[in-house]
């Protein structure tokens, strides 16, 4: 079974061989070179979390609770439990 990495670099290829004869394409690689040249192209930078950051940060953000929304709910339970909220 082939992995992911290896997957996208066998589809890396075959595009490179559709695009082998495309003027237009070669072109387009020139013009990208040229422009690395002079610094105007910027590789992006991706940084992408853990899966089970993901799925931490997911959670957190659907089940927020603010401190004062909780701070707001134990100054009702604790004067419900005096007797003074009727």
């Amino acid at each position: 079974m082939k992995s992911i990495a290896d997957k996208l670099q066998d589809t890396v290829k075959l595009e490179e061989k559709k695009n082998a004869n495309d003027k237009n394409f070669k072109e387009f690689e020139q013009l990208i070179s040229q422009m690395d040249k002079l610094g105007y192209t910027q590789k992006p930078d991706y940084s992408f979390p853990l899966v089970d950051t993901i799925g931490k940060t997911t959670y957190s953000t659907l089940n927020k609770h603010s401190v004062s929304d909780l701070q707001e709910g134990q100054r009702h339970n604790s004067t419900f439990q005096k007797g003074e909220d009727s």
